[in-house]
């Protein structure tokens, strides 16, 4: 019988401005089949009502779970995920994002999961769309798929999945795990905080397994044009992964080349079509792949490179 079969569960929350959709993931973890023993929201320095927000929630008197909030100036995901799970005292732990909405057994599912698998692994689970917040088009389903925001298209249901695929939206192990292997507060944008949390995992015997039950919905409305800011964003915060490990700049195409920079001065030439093609999505027009795979490629090449020449590393 595996050691995990009663295992307590905290789920561990960074926020920052989202009160909005902050507010719909703590109702739905009131919901849930297997209420979490713990829920732990840390407060990465809004600037909004959020941090007034989570001060009356936490006064509700009828909340099943134990309910911690704590507040830090703004210091990046990794860090409020550090201090959720210092404050936790759970044998499972799982993050969700503040805009990732979990299904009524979700917790129940990750649970499952892990008390079949024992220790040494760590489980993610789907996160889609929320439709009812999300126009989501055909970008975004293909974003979800490809591997620019998720790869959900090559994962298959119980199986073992590499470790860029240890999604921070939807993911749980057990707390030894992270006791040995903090997130890496070099990362102070969103982008490759958790998956180089993951290479590290998997290079220490970690097996990441993905579970199609647990799932989540993102209500985070994003068009073309907003996802192509993120991409540069991930493209310029990509050297500090490669900094660390050298061997993933050919995997993370974070090197600067020749073609690279050809690619991205010939590219100049679509970028007056992008509104266009923005207006087409929103039409739930289907464009050849090709095109979502030029964009994608050229805003993150034009990061990288910006990093390179000694850009701002940001947009």
């Amino acid at each position: 019988m595996s050691s995990l079969q009663n295992a307590t569960l905290a789920v561990v929350i960074p926020t920052y401005n989202r009160r909005q959709s902050l507010e719909s993931v703590l109702s739905a973890l009131i919901d849930q089949d297997r209420v979490p023993d713990e829920v732990v929201v840390v407060d990465d320095g809004s600037t909004d009502s959020t941090w007034d927000f989570l001060c009356h929630w936490s006064q509700r008197d009828e909340l099943p779970y134990n309910f911690r909030i704590y507040r830090q100036d703004n210091a990046g995901a990794a860090s409020a995920r550090n201090e959720g799970v210092r404050r936790s005292c759970s044998d499972i732990i799982a993050f969700l994002g503040d805009d990732t909405i979990p299904a009524g057994d979700w917790a129940a599912q990750h649970l499952r999961k892990h008390a079949e698998l024992g220790a040494g692994y760590a489980v993610v689970g789907y996160t889609g769309w929320d439709e009812e917040s999300v126009r989501v088009t055909p970008f975004l389903r293909y974003i979800n798929s490809c591997g620019a925001q998720f790869k959900y298209g090559s994962m298959r249901d119980g199986e073992e999945v590499p470790y860029y695929c240890l999604y921070t939206s939807n993911l749980s192990m057990p707390r030894g795990l992270l006791e040995r292997d903090a997130f890496d507060e070099d990362f102070r944008g969103a982008g490759w905080e958790d998956a180089e949390l993951g290479y590290r995992l998997v290079n220490g015997g970690t097996r990441v397994v993905y579970s199609a039950a647990a799932r989540t919905r993102h209500a985070h409305p994003t068009t073309m044009l907003s996802f192509m800011r993120r991409q540069y964003n991930v493209g310029c915060a990509c050297h500090v992964l490669v900094r660390k490990y050298p061997e993933l700049g050919l995997r993370m195409h974070c090197r600067r080349t020749v073609l690279a920079w050809v690619f991205v001065v010939a590219g100049y030439c679509g970028i007056p079509l992008l509104p266009l093609f923005n207006k087409l999505d929103n039409l739930m027009v289907r464009l050849p792949q090709t095109v979502y795979l030029f964009y994608l490629s050229w805003y993150y090449l034009r990061g990288v490179l910006s990093v390179k020449t000694g850009g701002r590393g940001g947009e």
